[in-house]
């Protein structure tokens, strides 16, 4: 019979651990119901402005990256494109076949002076 009240007292204090972690846990899950709640609220915030955003960017227009001598210019394909005819528009359209050994990254190489590049793109109302 002392043994069986022994194990009661057992059960009894392993019951009463269990129900104080019980309530631990019930603690960290309201917390973390609240932080998401926040995150949901901040992404919400963050998806609004992405949306407000894109309404400056022309519908499909890409973003393309510029290595000019080594200084690295990203432009809307469609600003490369507003002279029509010229080299930048002919390497924006992808009529122009990449050259070999360019980098694999995407980016347009242009050997010229990014000195005068940035000037002449200041110049033309493209960039400020």
């Amino acid at each position: 019979m002392e043994a069986i009240l022994e194990q009661a007292k057992q059960l009894e204090g392993a019951i009463r651990d269990l129900e104080q972690r019980k309530l631990q846990l019930q603690k960290e899950v309201k917390s973390l119901e609240e932080e998401c709640e926040l995150k949901r609220g901040e992404l919400a915030d963050h998806t609004q402005r992405y949306a407000e955003l894109n309404e400056f960017v022309p519908a499909g227009d890409e973003v393309l990256t510029l290595d000019v001598a080594g200084e690295i210019f990203r432009v809307y394909r469609s600003t490369l494109q507003q002279v029509e005819g010229s080299v930048l528009s002919t390497l924006a359209s992808g009529r122009w076949p990449k050259p070999t050994g360019s980098p694999t990254d995407g980016r347009i190489f242009l050997d010229c002076n990014p000195r005068f590049f940035r000037r002449s793109w200041t110049f033309s109302g493209s960039c400020a």
